[in-house]
């Protein structure tokens, strides 16, 4: 974990974010990397929006 923030959030690197996806089928990925603020003031946001699925038979 990186160790800037909040006890109650979680902050990994695109590489640690790809790695967790390992053995998944992503539907969709998408990193927003853009300033904008917090209730704390501005902050630069890096996000990852992620849709992924376990691999599998697909239900009839």
């Amino acid at each position: 974990m990186h160790p800037v923030g909040d006890e109650g959030m979680t902050f990994r690197t695109a590489d640690q974010a790809r790695a967790l996806l390992e053995g998944l089928e992503v539907l969709h990925r998408e990193e927003e990397d853009a300033p904008g603020t917090s209730c704390t003031g501005p902050k630069h946001w890096h996000v990852f929006h992620v849709i992924a699925r376990r691999p599998g038979p697909v239900d009839a």
